[in-house]
């Protein structure tokens, strides 16, 4: 920069020279101007070059945004539960090999004493015939020895045969009837490990998971086949931790999804002492109470199906439970959470969450503030940080609450 306006000084001297000294003061004046426009133009290119490119704002976001209402003490929590069995056993082959067949698929009932599933029985085929002669040549070998010994001792009364050789005979000859009844445990611990290629049912009941097909190898002991037993059956659900405390006061019914007007009572058998990491709930099972139920109602009860688990009554969670409408709530891999909006600048920030009961519309959630303004809707395409403007849910989408109770 300065070695350019350096050799526009030096023109314009040079220009001046040549002329009178009229004309030499315009022309220089004139010289000037053209240095000073220059120089503010190269200064302007140099001013941009070395100023860092500032990235494109994007506009706010428009989102639909509700306050957070506090629960009442009469709110009902509803939970997902599943029907399980109580006792579930998981089974396996008592010796190795590879499948031949499997004779049941998941939900079957199964009789005590039915086959499940066969293993090639080639091999241990061979092991029952191997021992089966085995034993034969160990009876041969024990009739021979006592027809010896009997000869021995007929010998022994003539004084043809000393008494030393008769013993040892005789001696011969316990050891192979002893061998007979070692090749008959052979025998048997043969056809017993024969008999193990054929998987049976333990009991009667359901299968409820399959491990195995044919053509696998297994080994020994190892689990192929759940089978449950439908004789006691169970309501199993995750509730949150701090409700764990309150279930004594509370009453729990199970609710079919399909049939909303039939009520399972139900009483705490098990609680599991520890929380799951995510999401941090506890399982409970509950035991139904069938002298409540009609003999048409049980069948709610099979294994595998789903209800809805209410637990109502009790102290309630006013003053730390909120209400929030369902498509505020983000379900991740971790923790729960929903966007709350800062007022100063409208940022989204993530405040983490524990659901106490899902509604149809709606949940009860706890860790939030009952002034904080939440997104709504659309929470799965926005990001921590981001600028939002808010639009309070006005209309007939405000009373998302009420649609709960709606009948």
């Amino acid at each position: 920069m300065n070695g350019f306006l350096a050799r526009l000084s030096v023109l314009t001297l040079s220009a001046g020279r040549g002329r009178g000294p009229g004309r030499g003061a315009a022309a220089a004046a004139a010289t000037a101007t053209v240095i000073a426009t220059a120089a503010a133009a190269a200064a302007a290119a140099l001013l941009a070059a070395c100023t860092p490119a500032v990235p494109p704002v994007d506009p706010p976001v428009q989102v639909l945004t509700v306050m957070a209402r506090p629960a009442t003490n009469d709110s009902v929590h509803v939970f997902p539960a599943t029907v399980a069995a109580r006792h579930e056993v998981q089974i396996g082959f008592r010796t190795g090999g590879r499948v031949l067949a499997r004779q049941v698929e998941v939900g079957a009932r199964v009789t005590a004493d039915q086959v499940l599933g066969t293993l090639d029985p080639a091999d241990y085929e061979l092991n029952r015939a191997l021992a089966a002669d085995q034993r034969q040549a160990a009876d041969i070998e024990r009739a021979q020895a006592e027809r010896d010994a009997t000869r021995f001792a007929r010998l022994g009364a003539e004084g043809a045969l000393g008494t030393a050789e008769h013993e040892r005979q005789q001696a011969r000859a316990e050891a192979a009837a002893a061998k007979v009844g070692e090749a008959d445990h052979q025998l048997a611990l043969a056809q017993r490990r024969a008999s193990y290629a054929t998987l049976r049912a333990p009991f009667a009941g359901v299968v409820t998971q399959v491990q195995f097909e044919p053509g696998l190898v297994v080994s020994e002991g190892m689990p192929v086949l759940t089978l449950a037993n439908p004789a006691e059956a169970e309501v199993v659900a995750d509730i949150p931790e701090t409700l764990q405390a309150s279930l004594p006061t509370l009453v729990a019914t199970a609710t079919p999804p399909a049939s909303a007007a039939i009520h399972i009572p139900l009483r705490v058998r098990e609680v599991s002492p520890v929380a799951q990491p995510q999401g941090r709930t506890v399982r409970v099972r509950f035991t139904p109470d069938l002298h409540a139920l009609r003999p048409s109602d049980r069948a709610f009860l099979a294994l595998g199906r789903s209800v809805d688990l209410q637990l109502a009554g009790g102290p309630g969670t006013a003053g730390t439970a909120m209400q929030l409408p369902a498509g505020a709530l983000v379900q991740t891999s971790g923790l729960p959470f929903v966007f709350v909006v800062d007022p100063p600048g409208n940022l989204l920030r993530e405040v983490p969450v524990q659901v106490l009961s899902y509604g149809p519309a709606s949940v009860i959630v706890q860790g939030i503030g009952s002034d904080r303004r939440v997104v709504a809707a659309g929470v799965q395409k926005l990001h921590a940080g981001q600028q939002v403007l808010a639009v309070p849910r006005t209309g007939s989408g405000q009373d998302w609450a009420s649609e709960d109770t709606a009948p």
